[in-house]
């Protein structure tokens, strides 16, 4: 990704699963995009904060989940959820987030470190009719992210989400 209009676009458009998948895919999840059966939901405790889910894949333990919160709920309440229900069902997983919640237009990247309970989540939520520039350069910098080894890409992941937010601090 070169500009910050290509990342604004990405983030502008992300309405649903489909447009949720290149965000992924500059991130380094550029698999093949599968949906969540209801078992798989279910074992992962996913099934009641999210509407559709699917899972795109990355190099090694990479993954990107793709999640539509329907309206009614708050995206910064399901984001804390989702990281600990994955945590703790999926650890064998470097995961990286992309919900969307059309009703409201929002769409968030999350990932987190998993050194402790609950996890500490690093993520962006950001409005799609307003698209800021912060927030297209932290998709930059992770369209940027371009190691070989997985655990770096997720350490990376969680480093450049966590500076948007001491950025919102600030």
């Amino acid at each position: 990704m070169q500009t910050l209009r290509a990342a604004a676009d990405l983030l502008a458009a992300a309405d649903s699963i489909e447009r949720l998948a290149p965000l992924a895919a500059v991130c380094s999840c550029t698999g093949a995009i599968a949906p969540l059966d209801t078992t798989t939901l279910h074992m992962l405790g996913l099934g009641s904060s999210v509407d559709n889910v699917h899972v795109a894949t990355g190099r090694g333990a990479l993954r990107a989940l793709l999640v539509v919160v329907p309206s009614g709920v708050a995206l910064r309440d399901v984001l804390p959820r989702l990281a600990a229900r994955l945590a703790s069902r999926a650890p064998h997983c470097l995961w990286l987030v992309a919900a969307t919640q059309p009703a409201s237009k929002r769409v968030a990247l999350m990932a987190w470190s998993d050194d402790r309970r609950p996890p500490r989540v690093s993520a962006i939520i950001v409005d799609r009719t307003r698209v800021l520039d912060s927030d297209a350069e932290t998709v930059r910098a992770l369209s940027a992210i371009s190691d070989e080894r997985d655990l770096l890409t997720h350490a990376r992941w969680v480093e450049v989400l966590g500076r948007e937010a001491l950025s919102a601090r600030f």
